[in-house]
């Protein structure tokens, strides 16, 4: 189970999960496998940026089971891994999509980046810009906000290598833009929207998870007191 709607995004917020399983997992191996799930999960989605001061996810094993304990390196860790890993994704997504005032989910891919950190911080960067998440609210196909996002963002970065897509329809390739927009705003109308860019620069890729900004979420978060 997990709590979240607004004040989301890695680095404290105001997240709390709980995860709960029968199975018996040596304490280390826990400690492990729940840093390397979150680290491509939770720590991967955005719904308006800010952070607070409780973002927690915790991991319980009961060894109800009775299984022998799974340890490091065995593969009953790698499957339960795995399972985890699809629990944390499902939750992590459910999040975003119930994001204060969200009516889309953008999933942002950074590939071809020079180093594992720059597809981080370039993806990061896409999945919380206000004019790339208001430009997904009114289903603009604004690659240049998308691109610019990326530029400003601290990673390695060229331009005439780089390119960008959105629901799989090539808007800028290598520099240039090829005036496909109509296409892709068709696909802005769907609930789940798919940005890609490749730098061309690397072989380090990285995905996160974002939502539009809408006027529901302004209304939200002007409309309470204290």
């Amino acid at each position: 189970m997990a709590k979240g709607a607004g004040m989301i995004n890695p680095c404290m917020a105001t997240m709390l999960c709980f995860v709960f399983t029968d199975a018996a997992i040596e304490k280390q191996a826990l400690g492990v496998v729940l840093k390397r799930v979150v680290g491509k999960t939770f720590n991967c989605i955005s719904v308006d940026g800010e952070t607070s001061t409780n973002d927690s996810v915790f991991l319980l094993a009961s060894g109800a089971a009775q299984n022998k304990p799974f340890a490091l390196g065995s593969g009953g860790i790698e499957k339960f891994e795995s399972a985890l890993f699809e629990v944390c994704k499902k939750l992590a997504l459910e999040m975003v999509s119930d994001g204060e005032g969200a009516s889309k989910v953008m999933q942002v891919t950074v590939k071809g980046a020079f180093s594992e950190k720059d597809a981080s911080t370039a993806a990061g960067a896409i999945a919380n810009s206000l004019l790339v998440k208001t430009a997904l609210f009114g289903g603009d196909p604004n690659w240049g906000r998308i691109a610019s996002s990326v530029g400003a963002s601290g990673a390695q970065m060229e331009p005439h290598k780089t390119s960008v897509s959105i629901g799989g329809v090539l808007l800028f390739k290598n520099g240039e833009p090829t005036g496909k927009e109509a296409g892709a705003a068709l696909k802005m109308k769907e609930s789940a929207v798919e940005i890609e860019v490749e730098l061309g620069i690397g072989k380090s890729s990285c995905t996160k998870w974002g939502c539009d900004l809408s006027h529901a979420y302004v209304d939200v978060n002007s409309k309470y007191g204290t």
